[in-house]
């Protein structure tokens, strides 16, 4: 089986081939230019100043290079100034494209019944930390709740772990694709907002104290991310609170 070492040589020489063919290739073209240029172009524009004289007056080969110089200067602004526009363009349409599929793949991660039901039993059994809460009998109920096995539940794993769980991975995944792949706007920020804030201030508490007793920074660092870029997103509308009601 090849690897990339063994292919990485043949790549270069490909490369360097290319390199050759093409400095091959603006080498004729140029040459053919000049051929073209002194044996045919040059001629007629003199017999054109001069039709009377049937010798070719050399003398005015200066003035026509010039003059050819800029016609081909001009070309290529021209071809320059068309051809930006053009990469802009496309450019434009792969973003529009790549931010569509984005958000379609978000949307069908967000928006399963399994991620429905799973924020609807966070909405249900975990509280709003408010300031006059004690924060260790919190999170004792809030743990208690996680792990809380109903009658007849003979998974090894509580239900509440495996919806808060559930929750994360995609959260953590909008945040990664948030942060490195993905230029999240206002309009996709006034999408997102609703479901992760909804969720993500009611689990935060619980989630940076299950990453400080883990010991593990990363813990659920992208979805913390996207979660508090929504938050500050509904602050800055000047939302009346950050907490939307349910």
């Amino acid at each position: 089986m090849a690897t990339n070492q063994d292919k990485s040589p043949k790549k270069k020489m490909s490369l360097a081939f290319q390199l050759f063919l093409l400095g091959l290739g603006s080498l004729v073209v140029a040459i053919l230019s000049f051929w073209l240029i002194t044996a045919y172009f040059f001629p007629w524009f003199a017999n054109s100043v001069d039709p009377c004289s049937k010798r070719v007056d050399w003398s005015l080969l200066e003035g026509f290079a010039g003059l050819a110089t800029f016609a081909l200067a001009l070309g290529g602004v021209i071809f320059a100034i068309v051809e930006y526009y053009r990469n802009e363009k496309a450019e434009q349409q792969e973003a529009t494209r790549i931010s569509y599929e984005t958000y379609t793949s978000i949307f069908d991660r967000l928006m399963t019944p399994e991620q429905e039901a799973a924020r609807r039993w966070v909405y249900k059994n975990i509280p709003v930390l408010e300031e006059e809460d004690n924060k260790e009998e919190w999170l004792q109920k809030v743990r208690a709740k996680v792990y809380a096995k109903p009658a007849g539940w003979t998974g090894d794993t509580a239900p509440g772990e495996l919806y808060l769980k559930s929750i994360l991975n995609v959260f953590d995944y909008i945040g990664f694709v948030a942060e490195h792949h993905w230029e999240v706007d206002n309009d996709s920020l006034g999408w997102l907002s609703p479901p992760l804030t909804k969720v993500w201030e009611r689990i935060k508490p619980y989630i940076l104290h299950e990453r400080m007793k883990r010991q593990e920074e990363d813990y659920y660092a992208s979805a913390e991310y996207i979660c508090e870029k929504c938050v500050k997103w509904r602050e800055d509308q000047e939302y009346k609170k950050s907490i939307i009601e349910i």
